[in-house]
């Protein structure tokens, strides 16, 4: 089958099309055609999905064939035409309020959070599901100008990407069309501790069935940031206090008292300087950590964008990505051994355990 397909491309720029596989659209089993009924058999068949981008009258469809039979029922070469088929795009009515997504159709929007609990600081990850009946093509960053208000904004959100999907399916009015989700994943950095109320992120449509735009709107939920981070940002910012003396003179005073209590009572020593231990929350740390060393050296002197391409670019977690450069900037990009060696025990883990993860994925 050959297909002269240049006269239905005349409007081809003012749709998409979408190749779909897998469809199954039946056809009458008998026809009357010129007074006489033939039975009917697929010989080729394409199925695609367009989607206007103009309003207007367009003709679609116009194509010839060139068919020829096969071995079991051959017959020669003939030309068919395929007539066009007329169709009327109506324009989208005003006024269009502000924030149109731009799509049509029917959706809703759903929000999770990763978790409830987080301290101050620490990223937590934030998902926005849009599904429904469309192609859900258009549909862009929800929260792209959700910080933009008048109203304070709880937390900063760094955008981590997208992904859309979609299938051919019998809609709810009973005709056939696009069905689609598009998942849209974020990164929120609490400003403040305590609890975070729940809060609304919408998008809007224009809905074909009742001709109306309308609104779908979820809220991402409340939660809670913990005072943890608040005492380390106190130390950062030059409170002055050190705790370090009082942690060696313990030290110290537990020593000697070991040596002068002998060795018949070490195991009551022992049971105390752990106890101690426990009250004041001491651990040991290695004072130049190899995995902290060596993502330092990795960074160098880049920072801000610059420094965010490089690490994508290497094909690190976006996720991880953006924390790294959270930090970097609430510390005025101070190096992360610095960082390491002003921080609390809190945040020496989370370190840690950052750096570790990111130099297991071996792309460093």
């Amino acid at each position: 089958v050959t297909k002269d397909y240049e006269n239905s491309q005349k409007f081809i720029n003012y749709f998409t099309s979408e190749r779909i596989e897998n469809v199954n659209i039946t056809l009458e089993k008998r026809v009357t055609h010129n007074s006489l009924e033939y039975n009917t058999a697929p010989y080729q068949r394409d199925v695609y999905v367009i989607t206007p981008l103009k309003s207007g009258s367009f003709s679609l469809g116009e194509a010839f064939f060139s068919i020829e039979g096969k071995v079991i029922s051959y017959f020669s070469p003939v030309s068919k035409k395929v007539y066009p088929k007329r169709v009327r795009v109506l324009p989208l009515p005003k006024p269009i309020p502000k924030g149109f997504s731009g799509e049509v159709g029917k959706y809703q929007i759903f929000a999770e959070l990763e978790k409830q609990r987080v301290a101050k600081g620490e990223g937590l990850g934030l998902t926005l599901t849009i599904s429904g009946e469309g192609t859900g093509s258009l549909f862009q960053n929800p929260m792209k100008d959700y910080c933009l208000s008048s109203q304070p904004c709880p937390y900063t959100v760094s955008f981590l990407g997208e992904q859309k999907s979609s299938e051919f399916a019998q809609l709810s009015s009973g005709e056939y069309g696009s069905k689609s989700k598009s998942i849209f994943t974020y990164q929120l950095f609490p400003e403040k501790k305590g609890r975070i109320p729940a809060k609304a992120v919408k998008v809007i449509y224009f809905n074909p069935i009742s001709k109306s735009y309308q609104t779908c709107q979820t809220m991402i939920p409340a939660f809670h940031v913990s005072a943890a981070m608040a005492v380390e940002e106190k130390v950062y910012q030059g409170s002055g206090k050190n705790i370090g003396y009082w942690v060696y003179a313990l030290q110290i005073l537990l020593v000697i008292s070991g040596v002068v209590a002998s060795f018949y009572y070490r195991s009551y020593l022992a049971k105390l300087l752990f106890w101690c231990l426990k009250q004041f929350d001491v651990r040991f740390y290695a004072k130049r950590p190899a995995s902290i060393l060596k993502v330092d050296e990795m960074i160098g002197r880049k920072k801000g964008l610059l420094l965010k391409n490089y690490l994508l670019e290497k094909g690190l977690n976006k996720a991880k990505v953006v924390e790294l450069l959270m930090l970097k900037r609430r510390y005025e990009n101070l190096t992360l051994l610095k960082i390491f060696q002003k921080s609390d025990n809190l945040q020496k883990d989370y370190l840690l355990k950052l750096t570790e993860e990111l130099l297991k994925e071996e792309k460093i």
